[in-house]
């Protein structure tokens, strides 16, 4: 038999990581399916307008050269990509899902909290 603080162990680990969001592969709406590689439109068309949009910058950044045809040393710029996530709620009871679009593709489908 294990030893109880092994037992203890395991079960703080299950609770912990059934506490973070899950991630899923695609999101069953009605009798369609939408999946990483859709795009925004085919998502409205399948799901409808979510109930939430967040819109998100995520940062990268790259160097340029800033002035007209005169040699300089380069600059870091900070470049901001848009990130756009949809929250769709299905009713009390089930689990929120979030849509994470980039460049108005499908990213990711993420489970969070379950809705009031």
């Amino acid at each position: 038999m294990p030893a109880p603080h092994l037992l203890q162990l395991c079960l703080a680990s299950v609770l912990v990581a059934a506490s973070l969001p899950v991630g899923a592969e695609a999101l069953r709406c009605g009798n369609n399916l939408v999946s990483p590689g859709d795009t925004k439109m085919t998502v409205i068309q399948k799901c409808g307008e979510p109930a939430r949009k967040d819109y998100l910058c995520k940062r990268k950044r790259s160097y340029t050269r800033l002035a007209d045809g005169v040699e300089t040393e380069p600059v870091l710029v900070t470049v901001c990509d848009q990130v756009e996530d949809w929250t769709y709620d299905a009713g009390p009871g089930t689990f929120l899902t979030v849509l994470r679009f980039e460049q108005n593709e499908l990213k990711s489908v993420l489970y969070g909290d379950r809705s009031n």
